[in-house]
């Protein structure tokens, strides 16, 4: 046997020392993972760099505090915010902005933080010589037994929603006992300091925008006619809540002894003229 034949042919060693090297397939695996993290966490950062970089953000002015309608304000009520720029009306913040608002009143009321546009509040100076923010108080009528005139003292009533199924309503009542001011037609024209203002305009929002009018009778004692309307009212209402409920009782029958309910689900759609 010659010296040669210790060796394997040459392509054969060449084979066992690539095999020697190549990495074993967990160790691949486990490389591909980790460089598709590097690739996403790259993209993510990316992402965000350049989305930041496009994000277009001015100062606006904001309410600094929550403001309720009808206080006057002060430049410390108002500071500053950055916001991404488009096309909801905003105030420019500047160091003169609050300034701008010193001394106004607020139309509506302002959460912490929102955005201020000029509309939400009024120069106090309307308020100067007995002149006060304006509130339309729509009137129901239909209850006067004759006609009513300024200045006459008449029950303010809400009027009431009226019960049905998935909402109780409430009853009608009697709000309070008021002489008819600004009185023009079906309406009254009231022009009132801001704190006057806010509580009229909270209490049309709570009785649905119109207030409904009864006339008292000459001498009639005020406290027993809202204690005797409210009674009967509320007698009437409660009246239609079980009515409502007896309806849902009837328009819904249940299984008798030894039924199941089954509910069968209909396709109309092939009805020429619905069912």
């Amino acid at each position: 046997m010659t010296q040669m034949d210790d060796f394997p042919p040459a392509p054969a060693a060449a084979l066992a020392k690539k095999a020697r090297r190549q990495m074993p397939e967990s160790t691949k695996r486990l490389i591909f993972i980790i460089a598709g993290l590097f690739v996403l966490v790259g993209s993510v950062l990316g992402f965000y760099l350049t989305s930041d970089a496009f994000d277009e953000r001015v100062a606006v002015l904001v309410a600094a505090r929550p403001i309720e309608a009808g206080e006057t304000l002060t430049a410390a009520d108002f500071g500053s915010d950055l916001v991404v720029a488009g096309s909801i009306p905003y105030v420019p913040w500047t160091a003169d902005a609050p300034s701008a608002f010193e001394g106004t009143v607020a139309l509506q009321a302002v959460p912490a933080g929102a955005l201020v546009r000029y509309e939400m509040f009024l120069e106090a100076s309307t308020l100067l010589d007995g002149v006060g923010l304006e509130v339309i108080v729509p009137l129901d009528l239909s209850l006067v037994s004759g006609e009513v005139f300024e200045g006459e003292s008449v029950l303010l009533v809400d009027r009431g929603v009226d019960p049905v199924e998935d909402d109780e309503g409430r009853p009608r009542q009697v709000v309070q006992q008021f002489g008819l001011t600004g009185l023009e037609g079906s309406q009254m024209r009231l022009l009132l300091p801001p704190e006057e203002w806010a509580q009229w305009e909270a209490l049309l929002e709570d009785v649905g925008g119109t207030l409904m009018v009864v006339d008292l009778e000459a001498g009639a004692d005020v406290e027993e006619t809202m204690r005797r309307l409210d009674t009967v009212w509320a007698a009437q209402w409660a009246a239609k809540v079980d009515e409502v409920a007896q309806s849902i009782e009837a328009a819904e029958p249940e299984a008798g002894p030894g039924e199941l309910e089954v509910i069968v689900s209909l396709d109309a759609s092939l009805v020429p003229s619905g069912v």
